[in-house]
Order: structure tokens, then C-alpha cells, then sequence
């Protein structure tokens, strides 16, 4: 199976594309420049595996949570990709079905613990001293995605030993945790990388979810915009 992901939720630009060639992976840190960077990164990628589009049989993006435009970005374009994606002349129309699956940038960035015997944090920031998270423990979500405070995280981890803390924001948690529970700093473990996605493993997630029943992916939005925000208050 040749596979694409996408993720476009933050500051950074993930891709990777898996193929016969093997993977091949790249996140760039772009700030808001998703809409100029990304069908060049993509065409590179590809290149660089020697793969044409047309023989792509699935796509991964991120729903997000993190920029409103970005995730938008990127949506639209894995959406493009699908519909431009026709059959080749070499292979029956059945088998050039690409498909569509959204994964949280969160799910991607806990998928590499996966198997880490206790909770994983996945944490990236977001606006007005707010923060994305959601726990995972068996490499399964536990509970919902949450907009939080690092103190608010902190008190809802405080009964979960041992830790595992990955994302953009993992340091910050990571101290203010051990700060306050200096005891038990030992069983918290962090993910310094300070990566605020992981393409790979936003690919693996939506293999993963091959046999789930299609649904088009939608923006996992966990707070109000920008404006909603200027103009009725948080």
C-alpha cells in the first residue's frame, strides 16, 4: 500500500509517504506559510520516492486540534489529492479507490509509546495559556481531547504513575509536574524533542483504522475562533 500523511494542525508541516521505496519523513517548521509550502513538499516527496500520485491508495491529515487554518490547509488538500487521484491505464478502476482517513495530531504524536507501560500525555499549546491534550494508556485515548491549563493537567494527572509526556508543551508540563510532586518525579518521563507532530505515526494511525467504516474526515476544533472569541467572549 503507498500512503501519504499530512499534517498541517501547527507551526510545523509534517509528511511522510510510505511505499515499496520504504518511508520517507519530514516535518518543517513553517509558522503560517502551510498554504505556500505544502504542495511543493508534497511533490518533492513523492519525487524522492519515485512514486506517482496517481498510485497513492491512501491519504492521512490531521484534524487537527491546533490551527483553525492550518487544519484547513491541509484538509483541502488531502481532499483534492483524493478527487484528482483517477485510475491508471495499467490497473482495474477498483483497485485506485484512495481513501481518506483524519487522525488527530495528537494520536500521532502518542502512537510511537504506544506500548509504554502507563499514561502517555500528548500536549501541544494553543491560545490565551491554553493547551491541547489527551491521554492515551495501552496505546488507546482515555477520555476526550481537552483544552487546559498546564495546572489544570497537572491536577488531573496526579493519581497516573508512571507518565509519559510528548508534544510541543511536554518540558513545560514535565517541570511544572515534578515541580509540584518532587517525590514521585522519578516515574515522569519526557519526550524533550519538543515536536509538535509526528507524521509517522499519524500514518500509522490511519492504517490502522483501514477497517473502520469510511466517514469524511472533519476539523476537530476544541475551542471558539478567534473572532467568535473578539466578539461573544470566551
Amino acid at each position: 500500500m503507498n500512503s501519504l500523511a499530512i499534517d498541517t494542525a501547527t507551526t510545523a508541516m509534517g509528511l511522510a509517504l510510505k511505499s515499496d521505496a520504504g518511508m520517507h519523513a519530514l516535518v518543517l517548521q513553517v509558522g503560517l506559510k502551510h498554504s505556500e509550502k505544502l504542495m511543493p513538499a508534497v511533490r518533492n516527496l513523492l519525487r524522492e520516492a519515485g512514486l506517482p500520485i496517481q498510485d497513492l491508495d491512501l491519504i492521512v491529515c490531521s484534524t487537527g486540534p491546533g490551527s483553525f487554518t492550518g487544519i484547513r490547509i491541509g484538509l483541502a488538500t488531502a481532499k483534492g489529492l483524493v478527487a484528482g487521484i483517477r485510475p491508471s491505464g495499467e490497473r482495474p478502476s477498483a483497485e485506485r479507490q484512495c481513501r481518506l482517513i483524519g487522525v488527530s495530531t495528537l494520536d500521532g504524536l502518542a502512537y510511537r509509546y504506544r506500548r509504554f507501560p502507563g499514561t502517555v500525555v500528548a500536549v501541544n499549546p494553543s491560545l490565551r495559556k491554553k493547551h491541547y491534550a489527551a491521554f492515551y494508556r495501552a496505546g488507546a485515548l482515555a477520555g476526550e481531547y481537552l483544552t487546559s491549563t498546564l495546572s489544570d493537567l497537572c491536577s488531573a494527572l496526579s493519581s497516573h504513575r508512571p507518565v509519559l509526556i510528548t508534544g510541543a508543551a511536554a518540558c513545560d508540563l514535565y517541570e511544572l509536574m515534578a515541580d509540584k510532586d518532587k517525590a514521585a518525579a522519578g516515574e515522569l518521563i519526557v519526550d524533550a524533542s519538543g515536536e509538535s507532530c509526528n507524521p509517522v505515526g499519524l500514518l500509522a494511525c490511519g492504517e490502522a483504522n483501514l477497517g473502520e467504516p469510511e466517514t469524511e474526515p472533519v476539523p476537530l476544533y476544541l475551542r471558539k475562533s478567534d473572532a467568535e472569541i473578539t466578539f461573544f467572549g470566551e
